[in-house]
């Protein structure tokens, strides 16, 4: 299966040091929804996941944009038995 690779925009966060964890946490909860929605093909879940101008880059395709991105997913054509992050690293 290949393999699939998703880059955005980067997103700033305004957050003081306090609150720097509570948002780590929460874009660290994003990701793991965004993991399950591919896996369990919840294309409504997807829609909730990101911003409307998040752009998604596959290898060997063209960019999709969310809205095309979504209505794929609704299609069932994209099938994952594994969808996992490795190495993320976030930064607020």
């Amino acid at each position: 299966m290949p393999a699939l690779v998703v880059i955005a925009t980067a997103l700033q966060v305004s957050a003081s040091p306090a609150e720097a964890p509570a948002e780590s946490t929460e874009l660290t909860r994003l990701e793991k929804v965004w993991n399950e929605v591919h896996v369990h093909r919840n294309a409504d879940a997807l829609q909730g996941v990101c911003a409307d101008d998040f752009v998604v880059i596959v290898p060997r395709m063209q960019s999709l944009t969310w809205t095309e991105a979504v209505t794929l997913a609704r299609t069932g054509r994209m099938r994952f038995e594994r969808y996992e992050t490795s190495n993320l690293d976030i930064r607020v």
